[in-house]
């Protein structure tokens, strides 16, 4: 596949992987640690365990806004993390480069808002069920684009690989998705 854009790729040189065993205990606390983190969403959800009997559009549609976060903060993440690697973004114009990010957030955000409403309604929900996901899905994907864009940016700063911001941008996003997804009904829903 051709890109349409010029790529400043270049080879990185020679590759010498860890050892098995470092690079498996590195990742499997990665995980483990994940796995702990994302547990979480559960405490949510029981907290929030009236509100998902009430509304039955919240669960139907948990698992889109909350995948839609993942997918775009992963998204956001990979971008950085490709530009860091090809040297196409230096750490000197981060601030330029979130900035634009913010920009971007919010015109996905409101693309992906358009989408999800018409599915609510197409659905047989009425409007003010449509206005309580639009408006989750809205904060769930201005936020993970944002932090998607900043998370492999901050571990580059500190000395950690930005690569390992793929998969904690999901695990953030899940947890922050339940919990946006919950506020967000909570309030716009009506009793």
């Amino acid at each position: 596949m051709r890109c349409n854009y010029e790529c400043s790729y270049q080879p990185l040189g020679h590759y010498e992987p860890p050892p098995q065993q470092l690079s498996l205990w590195q990742r499997a606390s990665m995980l483990v640690g994940l796995l702990i983190f994302q547990s979480f969403s559960s405490i949510v959800l029981s907290s929030f365990s009236q509100l998902l009997q009430k509304e039955p559009v919240v669960v139907f549609f948990l698992t889109t806004l909350v995948g839609a976060g993942g997918n775009a903060g992963n998204q956001a993440a990979v971008l950085v993390i490709r530009s860091l690697a090809t040297g196409a973004l230096l750490p000197r114009a981060a601030c330029s480069y979130i900035w634009r990010e913010i920009r971007t957030a919010v015109a996905l955000a409101f693309i992906l808002v358009a989408v999800v409403v018409v599915r609510v309604i197409v659905s047989g929900y009425h409007t003010h069920d449509a206005l309580a996901i639009g408006a989750s899905m809205l904060t769930i994907v201005s936020s993970s684009v944002i932090i998607g864009a900043v998370l492999p940016l901050l571990l580059y700063r500190f000395g950690i690989d930005p690569a390992h911001a793929g998969a904690m941008i999901q695990v953030i996003m899940d947890l922050a998705g339940v919990l946006i997804t919950c506020l967000v009904c909570s309030v716009l829903l009506p009793p």
